[in-house]
């Protein structure tokens, strides 16, 4: 089985071959990998597990790239990138948002949709996946503040944690030590004035 050939013919997902990965953190460090593949959804995802399973060829997951090293002598193998994997959705007072969309665009999705809660993480840089995962915080307020349910994958296998499952602390969570791909997050939020919310954001912003 070809590794290329079939990441082409069963996952919608970009592959590039010998990336430099240096391109992909916010440290702009690192050598080249074999392949990065870019999913866009969790059936690109998991196609594109199963096949670097079936070929033999090592994975990494890669979020938005911040605060992470990434040896010179590069990585050989696959990482796979969810970046572009970016589901937002609303209804009523909860949303959802994959493990791909940053903390700043979850934010302007919230005050599209006049919804408070990310005000004080918005201008973290990095998404909402790597958030969950070291439970991001900032002037007294945490992701998981809001947060409903995480749903990871695992071996091929979907599973949803509530909130109260997830053992969050300060910088920690479950899934540091799971090892499990946080795909979605569910959060509750308060309807507030989109003029209050921005105003909000733009206070805790000054006292960065």
């Amino acid at each position: 089985m070809d590794f290329l050939t079939e990441i082409a013919r069963f996952t919608d997902a970009d592959l590039i071959a010998d990336f430099p990965l240096r391109k992909k953190t916010t440290f702009g460090t690192g050598g080249k990998c074999k392949y990065l593949i870019e999913v866009k959804n969790l059936v690109s995802l998991r196609s594109s597990l199963d096949i670097a399973k079936e070929c033999g060829v090592k994975t990494a997951i890669l979020g938005g790239g911040s605060n992470l090293l990434f040896s010179d002598k590069g990585f050989d193998g696959a990482v796979i990138s969810l970046g572009r994997f970016k589901l937002k959705t609303s209804e009523k007072n909860t949303v959802k948002f994959s493990s791909g969309v940053t903390l700043p665009e979850a934010f302007n999705f919230c005050l599209k949709h006049s919804l408070s809660g990310f005000e004080s993480i918005s201008s973290i840089p990095g998404t909402v996946g790597g958030g969950i995962l070291m439970n991001a915080s900032a002037f007294g307020h945490s992701i998981s503040d809001d947060l409903v349910s995480v749903t990871t994958l695992s071996d091929g296998k979907i599973k949803k944690y509530y909130k109260e499952d997830c053992e969050f602390g300060y910088r920690d969570s479950i899934f540091r030590k799971s090892g499990e791909i946080i795909v979605f997050a569910e959060f509750d939020l308060k309807k507030g004035n989109p003029s209050e919310i921005l105003s909000e954001k733009e206070w805790v912003d000054g006292l960065r």
